[in-house]
This record gives structure tokens, sequence and C-alpha cells, in this order.
């Protein structure tokens, strides 16, 4: 199923396997690739687990559970927002079903992220429920205190926003709670990208969060998505810096804003008409970097600046490997997003999902595959880890503890309505690195 194109050179970590009890065998005298990663479900197979999020430190799994009712006639899917503790030894959740801490009800659009701050993780939603009570349409922050435990706070002075959506705060670790930033994309009309007509990405700052900052706004066309929708709005992580599409004559390029200097306003910074489908920026080396899909093929582009609100160029291009090591047809694999790097043991990779356009619909309902690549190695190391089958599997999220890492993604049956189906969460152990 899975195969490896190279060892790392000069020095750099390379994938050694692993028996069951962690041991590293590495590779033997004639090249044979080590042990696969070890794909397999974890929690309740009963329970739906939507957008499982994970804490910078890894400690803690943040997660949307879908009511069981079911959509409502607006679009929207109300649940209750979870958190869960993660062992950083084993990769298990703690409790073992992820249904530790009920922290508030919200929509499947108002669902939490997370972030970081001074005092540790913490993570930012909002209140939203069927029977909308005073509290409703509010921001709410949860500080995780334990596997079952969470303090909960109600932004009670944010404006009641009932068209929020995409919720994320800052994860500046320098700084208290208080001078940390939530940001949100929020529709005109309706409640999912494809209803709006404008789209507006907006600001708050938590010592002040009746007063709201507005990024910029986006016109969509129909059906469309705006262009920051597609090519995902984004925090460059340990910075106060986003990344955006914006719409140019061409096209969509990648442009950045500064949610300290919000004067400044948004920095183009690409310019080449290619398209980038969903961004992931991170800090690499002195420099800024982010890796995004390359229109509807099967490409991801690695973009290379020399900080925050540079210019970018582009310097490697990273690829998923060909059928049979992909069980999606030559041709068919397209749409490389949700790229998540992870540094560990001194070498960053990258997991992806990919999707077989090969099927009618989107992402979010055609076959997928998760895939990890190596960043800035020649040759690079690549492999499928999600396992054999016909489903749409989302969402790769890394974890790293000390001596492992893993990857946790979701799978549900493609072709099916994902507001409407139960996602298996899943966790692949990857193969131990060796220094």
């Amino acid at each position: 199923m899975l195969s490896l194109l190279g060892l790392a050179c000069g020095g750099a970590p390379s994938l050694t396997s692993t028996d069951d009890d962690h041991t590293d065998t590495g590779w033997d005298a004639t090249g044979t690739p080590p042990t696969v990663p070890v794909d397999e479900a974890v929690g309740d197979p009963d329970i739906s687990y939507m957008n499982p999020e994970f804490t910078p430190d890894g400690r803690f799994m943040v997660w949307f559970e879908p009511s069981q009712t079911g959509p409502e006639p607006d679009g929207r899917l109300f649940g209750t927002v979870w958190h869960c503790a993660v062992d950083l030894e084993t990769g298990e959740l703690d409790p073992p079903d992820g249904r530790g801490f009920a922290a508030f009800p919200a929509s499947l659009y108002t669902r939490a992220n997370t972030g970081a701050d001074v005092d540790g993780p913490y993570y930012v939603g909002q209140r939203s429920s069927a029977a909308p009570g005073p509290d409703d349409d509010r921001l709410v922050v949860v500080r995780p205190t334990g596997p079952t435990n969470g303090e909960v706070t109600l932004i009670s002075a944010s404006q009641a926003r009932p068209r929020r959506r995409s919720i994320f705060p800052t994860a500046l670790t320098d700084r208290p709670l208080d001078e940390q930033a939530v940001w949100w994309l929020e529709n005109d009309v309706g409640y999912s990208p494809g209803e709006a007509d404008v789209v507006s990405l907006r600001y708050v700052r938590l010592e002040d969060p009746s007063t709201e900052g507005v990024v910029t706004e986006q016109e969509t066309t129909g059906p469309l998505w705006s262009p920051m929708d597609l090519t995902y709005a984004r925090l460059l992580g340990g910075t106060s810096w986003l990344t955006l599409g914006v719409p140019t004559r061409a096209g969509v390029e990648v442009a950045m804003f500064d949610l300290d200097d919000p004067g400044a306003g948004l920095v183009q910074v690409t310019n080449d008409g290619v398209f980038k489908l969903d961004p992931y920026p991170y800090v690499s080396g002195g420099g800024v970097e982010f890796l995004a899909g390359v229109g509807d093929s099967e490409d991801s582009y690695r973009y290379r600046s020399d900080g925050p609100g540079e210019p970018f160029t582009h310097v490697e291009t990273v690829r998923t490997l060909p059928f049979p090591d992909s069980q999606i047809a030559d041709g068919d694999r397209c749409q490389a997003q949700s790229h998540q790097t992870f540094t560990h043991h001194g070498q960053t990779w990258t997991t992806f999902q990919i999707s077989d356009c090969g099927q009618d619909g989107s992402f979010l309902t055609r076959r997928g595959e998760i895939w990890l690549s190596s960043v800035d190695v020649e040759p690079p190391v690549v492999m499928r880890l999600s396992s054999d089958g016909p489903e749409a599997n989302n969402e790769p999220e890394p974890v790293v503890g000390e001596d492992r890492a893993w990857v946790f993604y979701t799978r549900y049956p493609a072709g099916a309505s994902p507001q409407q189906v139960t996602y298996e969460l899943r966790r692949v152990t990857l193969p131990a690195v060796s220094r």
C-alpha cells in the first residue's frame, strides 16, 4: 500500500520501523522499506467525530459532536463541542471515547478552534443552539484543565453575530489571554460558504471584544465560494499574521494581514497566476513558508519568503505517488489541501489529503486519501497513510510526542451528505524516527 521514495540525506532523520513495543528495527541490508504506519479506528464507532482539532502542545483534542436530529431547515447542524486529553507517549485518548468535557453548544459553523497563550492551551468558538437563548451567538473561550474538566468563559461583551463561521484564535504563547485576537469569516446572508453574496473577514482583540475590525469583504458569484474560502484564510502559527486569498485581475493570489498592525492593511505576497488551494503557512529557518494545492492537480507547491509580508516564491513541488501506491487512478488525483506541517527530531513533514476527481462532487464527498511527505529533502520520503477503501478521508491532524508522532483524520462514506453521516475517527501511528 505504501511506498518510500528515499531517505533523507546529509544526516537528516529517516523513517524506521517499529514493532508492538516501539523498538526501532531500521532498514535491512537490502534496503527493504520499514514497517508501514499503523492506521486504526479509535473512539466509539457509534459517535460522529466532526472536525477534530488539537491544541498546539498536542495535549488535548477538541471536536464537534453533531445532534442526532440532523440539519435544521436553514442548513445549520447543531451539537456539542467536547475536549479530551491525549497521551503523548501512546497517542491514546483520555477518556477513550473523547467525551471528556462538554464545553458548550455550537453549530458545525461555529465549532471551536485552538490557540495558546502564556498560561497554556485554550480554544474559542461561538455558542449556538436550535432553541436560542440570551447567550447564543456570542464568543466562548474554554481553558482545558484536564481530560474531563475545563473553565468556560462566555465573552458576553462580544457582539451577537449568528452568521460567524470558521472562528479561530491566535496562539501567542508570550502573551496573556486578553492580548490574543479572535478572527472569523462572516456571511451577509445564509450560513454556509456557498450561500453568501458577500463574505467578510473580521476580528476582535479579547481585551476589547465589543469592538470589531474588518480586514476585507469579498463578493461571491452564485454558489461559488469567496477567494478567502478557497485560498483559505489561516493563521501563521506563533505570529499575529494571517494569510488569505484575494481576487486579482488574473484570478486569486495570496495576501497577508497583521492583526497587530491593522492600519497597514492587506499586503499581496504572490503574483504568479497559479491558483493556490488552502495555503498552510508556517515559520521555517528564519523565513516563512506555505504549502498549497495547485488548482485541480495532485501537486502542492511550497512557497518561501524572507518573512511575513514579503514576496513568496515557489521552491518545491510536493506530490503523491502514482497508482497503485495511490488507489486513485492516475489523472484523477486532485485538490491537494488541508496541509499540516510538523517537525520531529529536526525534520519537517507535511500531511495532507487528496481527492478523486474521477467522481462527482467536491472534496467533502469524493473518495479521498491521506498522505505524508518530507519537506525540503531530496529525494523526498512520500507515503500514503490512509488504508485501502473507497471512503472520503479528510482533515489530517498531526500530534507530536517526544519519541512518537501520530496523524489523526476522519473517514465517512463517499458520495453521502457530509452533514448526515457518522464521522469515524482514525489514528495513524507513524514509524519511529531515528536521528
